[in-house]
């Protein structure tokens, strides 16, 4: 995202900036990671009853929700740091 918004990329590498942002919703990204992984679990379960064939698209669904919770759980972040994303 910081790509998109025209920031170098060596701010995007930067661990600083990166710890930053976690510690402004530490409980966001918990909870994101812990929703994700009941919902990984259940739809992996759900897939296999479905004779295998149902754990492909169970986990891509999976990780489409899992990229959906730590997305909000970023901008939550951002929204508490102040930074506001330049939309071109």
């Amino acid at each position: 995202m910081l790509l998109a918004e025209g920031e170098p990329f060596n701010k995007m590498i930067n661990p600083k900036h990166t710890w930053a942002l976690f510690k402004s919703n530490i409980g966001g990204y918990l909870i994101a990671m812990l929703i994700g992984w009941l919902v990984t679990t259940i739809l992996s379960s759900l897939g296999a009853l479905a004779c295998l064939v149902g754990v492909f698209f169970a986990s891509v669904f999976s990780q489409m929700v899992v990229g959906f919770l730590i997305g909000q759980a970023t901008a939550q972040a951002r929204a508490n740091q102040d930074i506001i994303p330049v939309v071109p």
